[in-house]
């Protein structure tokens, strides 16, 4: 947002980026802030630069930023739309993904609880009376009656993660 407002406010593609560098503080900006304001100060072009810092932080809106200055220094012209629309695209593309976020926490807090479920109900069993868990260990069909438990609450983990990320978006993670 801070590269869009010296954009608008008439400074050239180059200057905006090391002005929105030197004033925006993120921790997930700082591994290599300094040095892309120091690339772009000893003459790498804007798109090196913008590499070089994307190849530290692994941020995406710093890779395609990096490919509308690529094509900016290949073609020459005003990047400064092209740019613009890249962040606007990155800026509503991240408010999309908090929407969906907030839309499925109550999912993936239903999930976690219903994981946790067995471990808290079999802690409980253990703390009340020991005796109550203990044919599952010496018992045969106690051991075999467990194994299916676990089996099956690894499987319903999977399961509800699976779901909980199809609901996020997120392909399984919580």
């Amino acid at each position: 947002m801070t590269v869009i407002a010296h954009l608008q406010a008439g400074r050239p593609l180059r200057q905006a980026w090391v002005e929105a560098a030197r004033e925006v503080v993120a921790p997930v900006l700082e591994p290599a802030k300094a040095e892309f304001v120091a690339g772009l100060s000893a003459g790498l072009s804007l798109d090196e630069a913008l590499g070089q810092w994307y190849e530290r932080t692994r941020l995406r809106a710093l890779r395609r930023c990096q490919a509308v200055a690529a094509a900016h220094r290949r073609t020459g012209g005003d990047a400064t739309g092209p740019t613009l629309a890249v962040i606007h695209g990155l800026r509503e593309q991240r408010l999309a993904w908090a929407d969906v976020a907030a839309r499925t926490a109550e999912a993936r807090l239903s999930a976690r609880l219903l994981a946790l479920l067995p471990v808290v109900v079999t802690a409980y069993a253990l703390a009340l009376d020991p005796a109550f868990v203990r044919p599952l260990w010496n018992d045969p069909l106690g051991r075999w009656g467990l194994s299916y438990g676990v089996a099956s609450w690894l499987a319903g983990i999977y399961l509800l993660r699976r779901l909980a990320g199809t609901l996020a978006g997120t392909g399984g993670s919580w």
